[in-house]
């Protein structure tokens, strides 16, 4: 048990490490600079393009990652080879012709030379966030931080390619080009056949299952950017991403836990959790050190990092990072409810949040701008915190009375 613990912290270390590595130097280093040289206006449209890909991205890649992990106890049980890259296939085609039509959209002209480099971004991040399936199920911790060092060292490479250029692409290009090099020599999910196995109908409908709540999910997460540049403009969404920025340290801590936790809960049969009110406190204790150092660490990192609108961005900061924290919350949560209950009970927990969050987002935002949009992201995430909390509990007693009858 002590060996389990230990190696438990240990790959926990290295999952956020690795992680924080390359979200960092983007935050941080990398989007502060393209932010100086392109303007606020500018820089708006590139973060809404941004999470246009992530979204895409999310609703594909990271879809398939979770479905290969959960699915990969009975692919090894039954010796099955296959299926997976009929998926990933078809997400290629995807993203080959939504990723353009995302760029005229959002940009309102027909640049090929950006169309083609958009393209290239989105097939990238494809690659990378699906492979890393393969880390997490083998365990391979020192090649994600390898991986991810890769990353940075490729943005600093990108990063005079774009001021002598002005393509803001060229900086994520060269670093994913990089990571995929390592990851291709590493791992051998991509090399496997594109062939039917006797699971395929089963995977299919979990990868139909959880790409639909990913779609609500990935919605609530970027919908800040993807509905603010049409609603307020480019200025407005440097003014929010600033602000919410700070909160963004809280992702240093989010995805490698629920990496580690599902990488870790697939292998337990049942729920197991024994919640003493003394966990209880000091959890609570915690979260409060966290949010208000978060905002210790945020007025002075704003004003060093985004100058030109600080001030403004400051004004939002304590119901932004607020926000993020319960949003960490949320997603460690629904992280168990993936690997018990029914794939279906994610699309109707994420319908839900979708509905919660543009009824109070979008009216708030009416009535009061951008401060409304901000209490409502915050509020939304307190419903999906609590509606996960009430629905695992009564799993539990649910389980626990079916183990005693």
């Amino acid at each position: 048990m002590q060996r389990s613990l230990k190696d438990v912290i240990k790959n926990l270390f290295f999952s956020f490490f690795s992680y924080a590595m390359p979200l960092a130097v983007l935050q941080f280093v990398i989007q502060p600079i393209i932010a100086k040289k392109l303007g606020a206006e500018l820089n708006g449209q590139y973060l809404t393009l941004m999470s246009a890909n992530y979204f895409l991205i999310g609703i594909t890649a990271a879809v398939l990652n979770t479905v290969r992990m959960l699915q990969h106890e009975k692919y090894r049980q039954g010796n099955y080879v296959g299926d997976f890259n009929i998926f990933f296939s078809a997400y290629v085609i995807v993203i080959l012709i939504v990723m353009p039509v995302l760029m005229i959209c959002y940009t309102g002209c027909f640049d090929l030379l950006d169309i083609l480099l958009y393209a290239v971004i989105g097939l990238l991040y494809l690659y990378h966030d699906y492979i890393f399936a393969q880390y997490w199920l083998e365990l391979n911790y020192n090649k994600i931080l390898i991986n991810n060092a890769i990353i940075v060292v490729g943005y600093f490479v990108g990063l005079p390619l774009f001021l002598w250029t002005g393509k803001w692409q060229l900086i994520i290009i060269t670093a994913y080009t990089f990571s995929s090099v390592y990851d291709y020599f590493n791992t051998t999910f991509l090399r496997e056949p594109i062939r039917r196995t006797p699971l395929l109908k089963e995977t299919g409908k979990k990868v139909l299952y959880y790409t639909g709540a990913q779609v609500l999910s990935s919605f609530i997460t970027y919908c800040d950017k993807l509905l603010l540049y049409p609603l307020l403009g480019g200025v407005l969404v440097s003014v929010y991403n600033t602000a919410s920025m700070v909160g963004k340290l809280l992702l240093l801590l989010s995805s490698p836990l629920k990496s580690v936790m599902l990488g870790y809960l697939v292998k337990m049969e049942t729920l197991q959790f024994k919640l003493r009110r003394k966990w209880l406190v000091l959890m609570i204790a915690g979260l409060g050190v966290v949010y208000f150092a978060c905002l210790i660490v945020g007025f002075p990192l704003t004003s060093l990092l985004y100058p030109d609108w600080a001030s403004e961005s400051q004004k939002y900061l304590v119901v932004t990072v607020l926000a993020s924290l319960l949003a960490l919350l949320a997603d460690l949560l629904n992280t168990v409810a993936i690997r018990f209950l029914e794939a279906s009970f994610q699309i109707k927990l994420q319908a839900i949040n979708l509905g919660v969050y543009l009824a109070l987002c979008l009216s708030l935002l009416y009535f009061f701008s951008l401060w409304g949009f901000c209490i409502g992201v915050a509020a939304s995430a307190l419903v999906r915190v609590a509606i996960l909390a009430v629905i695992i509990i009564k799993y539990y007693k649910k389980q626990n009375f079916s183990e005693k009858a």
